[in-house]
Formats: C-alpha cells, structure tokens, sequence
C-alpha cells in the first residue's frame, strides 16, 4: 500500500518532486469527509455551517470553549496561536466523533495530534476529563448523528450489510 501524503509532516511533503515533464498537484477537499457525513446523518448544525461557508472546527471549538476561545490571542489561521490550538481540539474531536467514537477514543486521538510543522504531540497532556466534556457537548450539537449510527446498525442486523450512499456499494460489515 502507499502512504498518503496528507499525513506526512511539512519538512518531508516538500522534499517531494515530480518527475521531469510531469507535475505535482495538490488539492485540498476542504472537509469532503465531514460534509459527506453530515449529509448522511442531516446534521443541521454542520449543514448550516457548511451552507453559510462557516468553518465547522471553529464552531465546535467556540461550542466547547466559549468565550476562552473567542478570547483567545491570535487567529485560528496562525500556527501554534493559543485560537488556532483551540480550533485544532475542535477538528480532531469532529473527526473521532463522528465515527461514533468513545470519549476514551477521542481523548487517545486528541493526545496522538500531531503539530503540522514539527510532528510534536500537540496536546499530549490534555486530561481525559476535558475530552469527555468536548465529546458532551459534541453529541448536544451534532444529535443527529447517534440517530444515524443506530439506524446504521439497524439496517446492519437487518439485512447482514449495509449500502454505501455513493455508487451503492455494499459493505458486509460495520
């Protein structure tokens, strides 16, 4: 298998170089991921985020933080700023929680989050109790998404698969 090159660290993406006569190119799906899952589960709190072109990590961190992260120094764009620490907890938990996650499992991804630049653990001391909280008031927002887990199950124990939205695919396991 390959490795994707969106989890390589900065240092090593551009030592990177295309062969002559051929060209490297880069695209960024701004949060294909969790627009699609949103879709899926009509989430109206992401959906409306995504309608009004809002950014849903910011949301979830100022959600979960309140006014400590609309206080927060810096910008949510500046690396390593104090806002742009509290955005990151926002997108990891978006991203663990969405799958149905545990509390413990997003704390263990929320630990394991790399700084883009350097590969640091970022958030390596963050205690167990913060992430409980952020998960909380993740599934206050974002209610429609346990609905979509079950029903997922449901179709699961029903039948013995389920039906990928896109192409239709079967997927014999969950």
């Amino acid at each position: 298998s390959s490795m994707n090159m969106q989890n390589w660290v900065a240092k090593l993406r551009n030592i990177v170089e295309a062969s002559p006569g051929n060209v490297l190119v880069g695209a960024d799906l701004d949060q294909a991921e969790l627009r699609g899952s949103a879709s899926q589960s009509r989430c109206r709190a992401f959906l409306s985020a995504f309608d009004q072109k809002r950014d849903p990590h910011d949301m979830s961190a100022a959600h979960f933080f309140g006014d400590r992260y609309r206080n927060a120094p810096g910008s949510k764009d500046e690396k390593n700023s104090p806002k742009a620490r509290y955005r990151r907890l926002g997108k990891v938990t978006n991203f663990a929680s969405t799958y149905a996650s545990s509390p413990e499992t997003v704390h263990e991804q929320v630990t394991k989050a790399e700084d883009e630049l350097t590969g640091e653990l970022i958030f390596a001391d963050i205690p167990l109790k913060v992430t409980w909280m952020m998960h909380a008031k993740w599934l206050e927002v974002y209610h429609e998404y346990p609905v979509w887990w079950r029903d997922l199950i449901k179709s699961h124990e029903k039948n013995g698969y389920i039906t990928e939205p896109v192409g239709g695919r079967r997927r014999d396991c969950l």
